[in-house]
């Protein structure tokens, strides 16, 4: 399956960290790369086919960045090749919102990972 788009939509997709509450709303909450892509292989073994996620800087604050999303969509596939990321869709959905220079970049992810 990787991280191209699935021919059905899984079972279960999940969501384990949202794009506004921090660690000190919840400590289990992963903020990181590393443990959104712990928390992907937990959930990937208890049964999840998708994860949707976000990204956040070094103060845990969601940002809109193509180069985090794509260390992510790379740390999830080493970590967990065979689970979804419907997450890359929603990079697309960042470049309607962010008219910067990012907005190139995003469309180049979608693309290299919709083509595997």
């Amino acid at each position: 399956m990787g991280f191209s788009k699935p021919a059905a939509l899984p079972s279960i997709m999940v969501a384990p960290n949202g794009a506004r509450k921090t660690t000190s709303d919840h400590p289990a909450i992963p903020v990181t790369i590393e443990q959104t892509a712990i928390t992907a292989k937990a959930c990937f073994d208890a049964g999840a086919g998708a994860i949707h996620f976000h990204v956040r800087d070094t103060d845990q604050k969601h940002v809109l960045d193509a180069g985090f999303y794509r260390e992510g969509l790379e740390e999830l596939n080493r970590v967990v090749p065979d689970m979804s990321c419907l997450g890359q869709h929603d990079l697309a959905l960042l470049a309607l919102h962010d008219k910067s220079h990012h907005q190139a970049h995003v469309f180049d992810l979608c693309r290299a990972h919709e083509n595997g």
